[in-house]
């Protein structure tokens, strides 16, 4: 089994069959760049030599990635099938696979990206990015600072815990005398 097949057997099993597909097509696939399409629309017609002959308007063979070069020099590309029909091109009224991202060359040349690139293009597309390890790192530094600076808050507060309390609003006091001489008791009631 050639690395290509391998790659999309995985991609297949990994992220699975695409949702309203009757077909049973896998929800994304890698391809060369160097597909070509049926399209419809004019099309130039030149001599060898390079004198223009007219235009033809009709259902013409054309480069699939005919943009940045990418059928000159091919890539590899991520598709993912779509179901969004294009006038132009006849065969996307069941689905289409299209591009969602290009490899580049890698040292000059047309490499088979690593599947771990391919997992998290995949990934990104599907979920977004997520946090790095930096990322929770400082948030859990942010977090120890907090509470430290809360503990010395704290400890440099001069105040009794009682004193704390009432200052800060989780405290009442009453007189001693409440029961016999407070001025919200009713006169004449005894307990």
């Amino acid at each position: 089994m050639s690395q290509l097949r391998r790659y999309n057997r995985d991609i297949k099993r990994e992220f699975g069959l695409c949702p309203g597909d009757a077909l049973g097509r896998a929800h994304f696939r890698l391809e060369m760049t160097d597909q070509i399409e049926k399209r419809i629309g004019k099309v130039s017609k030149f001599t060898e030599g390079g004198l223009w002959l007219g235009e033809e308007t009709g259902v013409h063979s054309v480069p699939k990635y005919n943009f940045s070069g990418h059928y000159e020099k091919p890539k590899w590309a991520l598709e993912r099938l779509m179901f969004a029909p294009l006038p132009e091109v006849p065969d996307t009224l069941g689905g289409s696979y299209e591009p969602v991202h290009v490899f580049p060359h890698i040292n000059g040349l047309c490499q088979l990206p690593p599947y771990r690139a391919i997992q998290l293009t995949i990934y990104l597309l599907l979920y977004g990015p997520r946090k790095t390890m930096s990322d929770y790192m400082s948030e859990d530094e942010e977090q120890f600072k907090k509470e430290v600076e809360m503990g010395e808050l704290i400890l440099e507060d001069q105040r009794s815990y009682m004193q704390g309390c009432i200052q800060d609003g989780v405290a009442i006091t009453m007189p001693k005398n409440y029961e016999r001489e407070s001025p919200l008791l009713i006169k004449g009631v005894k307990k």
